[in-house]
This record gives structure tokens, C-alpha cells and sequence, in this order.
């Protein structure tokens, strides 16, 4: 059961095996938020540490793929003309080191800019991913994630939902 499918929905919820054995992958679709359309050539900027280090688009899919080392903190700014930008973190930095990897299937919907609405708060970022040592998992804190999806949900209110692999779904729930 997937409790919080709006605007960020965490497909794969971080699973073991499918990242190489030093990074965490990150990957999935940017779609349009009114309805699941591709955003194509969406920009994904990666920064560490407070230093911007890449930026990459989507393909003609709206997919995208990104490798991140572990042992620090990075975020990425899901960006596209016109469509409000959002920000992730993935605090990595207690992720142990050649443990098999991990990957996290996001699928990032931004949504139209609307001049009524103050998004500032996703100035900074919508949600948290770190590893939790107790299931050797990599997480969403919804503790820190869930007020800001429910505060997006407020101004932005969800129009369609995905389905979600249910295995993946479990597994973010235990």
C-alpha cells in the first residue's frame, strides 16, 4: 500500500542489488503533474556538499538515470520551464561500501508555476532518503517528508496516481 503517491511517488522505494556496488542509483520518470505525460528534456541538477557538480535532462521518455557515490549527502533539483522546481536529498553518507549497491526508482511530477501559490518552501528539499541500518535499507524519513507532500497536496491537489510495484511498496512500508 502506498500511502503518499502525490507529486513524488516513490515507485521502486530504494531496493537492494540494482546499483553498482559503490553508488546509489537514482532514476525514474519526470512527468507533467496534470496528467502522466513525459517531461522531455526536464533538467536534473546534482549538487554535494552545496557545490552544484552536474546537470543532466530527461530523455524522450522523461527518463532519467543518475549514480551517486556514498559517503555524502546530495540533492537534486528536478527542474522544467514553466513547472515548479522541486528538490530531494539522499543522505548517503552511512551507506557501508561494497554491500551490493542500491537503486531508488523516483518518479518526479512538477507541476504548472501558478502565481497564487507560495511554493518557497520547496526551496528546500520535498523529501529525504537515508539508509537505515536496522533493515540495511535506504528510506524515505516520512517523518521529515510527509508534512511537505501533504502541505503540496494543499496548493496542488493530486489528479492521477500511478501504479507502484508491490513488492517495492512493501518493502518502503516495513
Amino acid at each position: 500500500m502506498n500511502r503518499y503517491p502525490a507529486l513524488l511517488t516513490v515507485i521502486g522505494a530504494c531496493l537492494l542489488g540494482t546499483a553498482s556496488a559503490q553508488d546509489v542509483e537514482v532514476y525514474g520518470r519526470v512527468r507533467e503533474h496534470e496528467r502522466p505525460l513525459p517531461i522531455v528534456g526536464a533538467t536534473m541538477e546534482v549538487s554535494s556538499d552545496g557545490v552544484g557538480l552536474f546537470r543532466m535532462q530527461s530523455d524522450s521518455t522523461g527518463y532519467y538515470r543518475i549514480g551517486l557515490d556514498v559517503g555524502r549527502i546530495w540533492r537534486i533539483r528536478y527542474a522544467a520551464p514553466g513547472r515548479v522546481a522541486k528538490l530531494l536529498e539522499f543522505d548517503l553518507q552511512d551507506v557501508p561500501k561494497y554491500d551490493g549497491g542500491y537503486g531508488s526508482n523516483v518518479d518526479m511530477r512538477l507541476f504548472l508555476e501558478s502565481p497564487g501559490n507560495d511554493f518557497s518552501f520547496l526551496d528546500e528539499p520535498l523529501g529525504i532518503c537515508r539508509y537505515d541500518s536496522a533493515s540495511a535499507m535506504i528510506k524515505w524519513d516520512m517523518e521529515y517528508t510527509a508534512p511537505r507532500m501533504a502541505h503540496v497536496r494543499e496548493l496542488v491537489p493530486e489528479v492521477y496516481t500511478l501504479d507502484t510495484d508491490s513488492v517495492s511498496a512493501k518493502a518502503q512500508d516495513e
